[in-house]
């Protein structure tokens, strides 16, 4: 824009910028400075206009630092107001430099326009005076030619020029901000000195209260107490009653105080001040809610407000607070000086106070001691209960006391004493679980929950109809067993709302660790009674289980009786006997109407929820009624959202379980682990009388029909053996004469024999004999029997026999063992199969003879002759019908008579049927060794 007016050196015109920029940092005054600039500006360029302007702020507007005319005149502008969106505004937000090409034309100039015309003034430079963003004001420069711009030398220079001054400028900021911060320390550590020479707490209030007024100048500075009864704020001192003082005698006297301020009208303020928390209401800032100012603000009639709070020993004893009657901001030092008077005060109290709280704590002591006599006095903990309520509630001051111990069967709380002083209030007994974060709190905090108003608090928020049909208004409540879960909580409750005391909350922690201990007597007391009266109903169950002999009857009398130990609504046991499909109700117990178990549905045992979910749990089983598929809740019907426990009737683990019990009851309801113990047990002990009866039942069934089977038998023996008897005479006498039928009456002959000992020394159980037979004759009787089944399978059968021995046994037995298996061969081997046995010498004691076919055999009925015990006599077996009973019938004879018996598959899909027999005179000595009979298997595996 313009040039230097006398050219010279670049070193030269930056040595004279230097000096420059070190009068400007070593200026003690921002006059100074500028006028330094301004002689730079006049000498090294030609301007008609050097102006310098700081900012305003809070006015916004410029004010004139220095101006340099080229005509001599005088600048009278002191003040320039800043307008919205003209230039000097924008330079001062956007803190860049603006070049105007005329500024008496330009519509943003403002008053710049009218100046520029007055000093015939056209293109302008105009530098903000800034640092680190903040703006301290403006450097115009002006020019009379039109449209001049700066070079590119003279934008750095002056950058670097007006940069200078705003360093400057912040630092004079700085300066004067410090000298305008009040220092507290000089003026507290002088109310220290003259507190010393007070000797009462009012002389000391007087002097905090005038220190407080004279550091901080508010229009009213006040030290408010606190009732703790009637939760209020009450004015104990302010500085227009020391004025009155200073007129009267010089003590203070009672003044009627003002209105006191509930602590119910302004929770906010109440609650900020019982958290030590200074509250803060100004110009600018505020610690409350809106709504809460106002009520407080009106009450107190200010506009501004400080209020620390007075704490001694960490109770509330009020506030001291700073109150002005315009809106005001409140500075750092002016917090920090109220706190430390408030802090003051608290340091203040006076003896009295402290022979108070002594006295206080002595009586609790006594309390606590007379409450520890009684407990090891005095065998009655109702009579113990009773006096340590009484003193409790004279101590606080309150009007009712309950004690409350978990209910674990239903959940929640139920009442074991309470106490009340005045007339009596009804109170439910049952009292619904707590919140989670109430019951964390109880659990681990050793300091009781506190309500000191009940409207306003949501602590204990599910107790909270049970408060309110006390009547009580605050509340105490206390964990008897600290840092464990609760076995009590001892409740305080007064009718009005108050503040809990210190002394009080210090009172109640050591007394109900006193009543702890009787609850705790008092529990395990119960506990024993309950455990005793269980276990005599529970013996008294199983001893009537156990002389019952009828399933039926069996299974009504446990329902009934697992009802009335546990109380359950419903208790239904769904049955069914193995292999069956469906299952049915055998016996249920309603209590309640509103459960039901239908017995005219079907249950079925392969997809019903209950019975397949109860039979893969070892043990109890808890679901919801939820939990439950429809197809099964068409049958058990209940609440909404009860619980149902399931278990089924086991026995040994390789038993198949055959029934169900299920019990339904109300969502609250609670089971202990006793509880759950007892229905294990007796549910196992039905599951056991149950099997033991039908075993009863199946075996005597069996017995009988075994006993009929062998009457009938016996006696169709007996007619055969008399027709032979009389077919024999009648051949005798005629046997002269007929010599060719000799050999048809030895036939008939042996016959009878044979029926003779069937039916005289057969007649209930076998009976062993010994004889011997050439194996080759006994094979040919073999072949000759089976043959009709060879020939109507067109079978292909082959005897391979290395040599002639001598089989000896119970012959008869063993033949017809050994042709129940060619048969069982013939029956299963395809038609034109082949069927082979096999006849070698093991050693000279034994024999093996193996039958093989091209027919296949059940895997099971192969599996179950191999075990050596029958698992499961009840379970359907392979081995219970043809052709697997034969199977177990050969096996077990052929035991008996001293032999061995296998069957089982080959590789090539043959089934091989091997026995061994004994030889010569060896079988004789190996019955007197043979293994256990049938029936002694049957009755130990029956015993199992």
């Amino acid at each position: 824009m313009a040039t230097p007016k006398a050219p010279g050196t670049y070193e030269k015109h930056l040595a004279t910028l230097g000096q420059l920029l070190q009068s400007i940092w070593e200026a003690d005054e921002l006059e100074v400075a500028v006028n330094a600039v301004i002689e730079y500006i006049k000498t090294h360029y030609d301007y008609q206009l050097i102006w310098v302007g700081t900012y305003s702020r809070f006015k916004h507007q410029l004010v004139t630092k220095g101006a340099s005319i080229a005509s001599g005149e005088y600048f009278a502008r002191q003040q320039i107001a800043l307008q919205p969106g003209d230039l000097m505004e924008q330079v001062v937000v956007q803190q860049r430099p603006i070049v105007v090409a005329s500024l008496q034309e330009e519509a943003r100039a403002g008053e710049w326009s009218a100046i520029a015309e007055k000093l015939e003034l056209q293109a302008a430079a105009i530098w903000p005076i800034r640092y680190r963003d903040i703006c301290f004001g403006i450097l115009v420069l002006g020019a009379q030619q039109w449209g001049i711009t700066p070079t590119i030398l003279e934008r750095s220079t002056l950058m670097t020029v007006v940069n200078a001054i705003g360093q400057l400028c912040h630092q004079n900021d700085i300066e004067q901000q410090r000298q305008r911060i009040k220092q507290p320390a000089k003026p507290f550590l002088s109310l220290l000195e003259q507190l010393e020479q007070a000797s009462s707490l009012d002389e000391r209030l007087q002097l905090i209260v005038k220190g407080t007024q004279a550091f901080i100048t508010p229009s009213r500075t006040s030290v408010y107490w606190f009732e703790n009864k009637a939760r209020q704020f009450w004015q104990r001192l302010n500085n227009r009653q020391l004025q009155q003082i200073r007129k009267s005698s010089g003590h203070l006297k009672p003044v009627p105080p003002p209105a006191p301020i509930a602590a119910d009208q302004v929770k906010g303020f109440y609650q900020a001040l019982c958290n030590d928390e200074l509250v803060v209401l100004g110009e600018a800032e505020s610690s409350l809610k809106t709504s809460l100012i106002g009520r407080l603000m009106s009450h107190l009639q200010a506009q501004s407000l400080m209020a620390a709070p007075i704490l001694f020993h960490g109770e509330l004893k009020g506030f001291l607070s700073v109150e002005g009657s315009r809106a005001r901001v409140w500075s750092g030092p002016e917090k920090q000086y109220l706190q430390g008077a408030a802090r003051l005060i608290s340091l203040s109290m006076p003896a009295s106070e402290m022979e108070q709280a002594v006295a206080e704590i002595r009586s609790n002591q006594l309390l606590t001691a007379g409450v520890t006599r009684s407990i090891h006095g005095n065998s009655d903990w109702e009579a113990v209960m009773r006096d340590c309520a009484e003193q409790l509630m004279q101590q606080t001051r309150t009007t009712n006391l309950l004690v409350l111990v978990p209910d674990f069967e239903k959940g929640g709380f139920e009442i074991a004493y309470q106490g009340h002083q005045g007339r009596t209030i009804s109170i439910r007994s049952d009292w619904r679980p707590l919140h989670d974060l109430d019951w964390r709190l109880l659990e681990h905090s050793s300091e009781p929950i506190l309500i000191e108003n009940l409207e306003d608090d949501l602590k204990l928020v599910a107790w909270r109809p049970r408060f309110l049909e006390m009547g009580a208004r605050a509340v105490m409540a206390c964990n008897v067993s600290p840092g464990r879960s609760p076995e009590g909580i001892i409740l305080v409750a007064d009718v009005t709302s108050r503040r809990w005391s210190k002394a009080e909350i210090d009172l109640l922690k050591s007394v109900s660790q006193q009543i702890g201990l009787i609850l705790h007597q008092w529990q395990l007391q119960q506990q024993a009674n309950q455990q005793e009266q269980l276990h005599e109903t529970m013996q008294w169950g199983l001893r009537n289980l156990q002389r019952i002999f009828q399933p039926e009857a069996l299974e009504k009398a446990a329902t009934h009786h697992i009802s009335q130990l546990l109380q359950a609504p419903l208790v239904s046991l769904v049955v069914w006997e193995p292999g069956q499909a469906q299952a049915k109700i055998a016996d249920t117990v309603v209590r309640e109407q509103h459960f039901f178990a239908r017995t005219d549905r079907p249950i079925p045992v392969a997809s019903d929820a209950i019975i397949n979910w109860a039979i893969q749990t070892d043990g109890v089983l808890p679901l919801n009624l939820e939990d439950l598929p429809d197809v099964t809740r068409q049958w058990l019907y209940g609440p909404h959202a009860c619980q149902i426990l399931l278990m089924a009737l086991r026995t040994a683990p390789e038993h198949e379980p055959s029934g169900v019990i299920v019990l339904a009851d109300h969502s609250d309801r609670r089971w202990s682990d006793q509880q759950m113990n007892m229905l294990a047990i007796l549910v196992n002990q039905l599951a056991w009388c149950r099997r033991h009866l039908q075993l009863n039942q199946h075996l005597t069934a069996q017995k009988q029909q075994l006993a009929e089977l062998n009457w009938y038998k016996q006696h169709q023996i007996s007619d055969l053996k008399r027709l032979m008897e009389n077919t024999l005479q009648q051949l005798n006498t005629s046997a002269a004469s007929l010599p060719s039928k000799s050999n048809q009456l030895q036939q008939l002959q042996d016959i009878l024999s044979k029926l003779t000992q069937l039916a005289e020394q057969e007649r209930w159980d076998l009976q062993k004999a010994y004889q011997t037979m050439p194996l080759v004759t006994l094979l040919n009787r073999l072949m000759d029997r089976v043959n009709p089944a060879v020939q109507a399978n067109q079978l292909w059968t082959k005897v391979h026999c290395e040599s002639n021995l001598t089989v000896g046994g119970d012959i008869q037995k063993i033949e017809f063992i050994l042709f129940e298996l060619i048969a069982s061969a013939c029956e299963r081997s395809p038609s034109g199969g082949r069927i082979d046995i096999w006849a070698r010498q093991l050693d000279r004691r034994w024999l093996e003879l193996s039958i093989t076919d091209n027919g296949t055999v059940d895997e099971r009925i192969v599996a179950e002759l191999n075990r050596t015990v029958v698992v499961d006599v009840l379970a359907n077996s392979a081995l219970s019908q043809p052709p697997g009973l034969h199977f177990r019938i050969c096996q077990s004879l052929m035991e008996q008579l001293g032999g061995e018996f296998v069957l089982q598959p080959l590789e090539d899909q043959r089934t091989l049927s091997r026995v061994i027999l004994p030889l010569g005179k060896l079988a004789k000595r190996r019955l007197n060794q043979s293994r256990p009979s049938t029936e002694a298997l049957l009755y130990s595996s029956a015993q199992s």
